[in-house]
């Protein structure tokens, strides 16, 4: 299933809905993504970097005392 987003489309120059058609991560822990505009039908890419990379963990709770 793909979600719908609402982003600034590059060739219709207005917010339309976006379908996010690819999402990849590379070594860098960089998401690239590949959209699909459901108004012109005009493909991109936005990259996501992140701003602190962490572990991964499981959540856990902290009981109160």
């Amino acid at each position: 299933m793909h979600r719908l987003t609402f982003v600034k489309c590059p060739k219709c120059r207005e917010v339309t809905r976006q379908k996010v058609i690819r999402s990849e991560r590379n070594s860098k822990k960089t998401i690239v993504r590949t959209r699909l505009c459901m108004v012109c039908e005009q493909r991109w890419h936005t990259f996501q970097t992140p701003e602190r990379i962490i572990n991964d963990r499981k959540a856990g709770y902290l009981r109160a005392s």
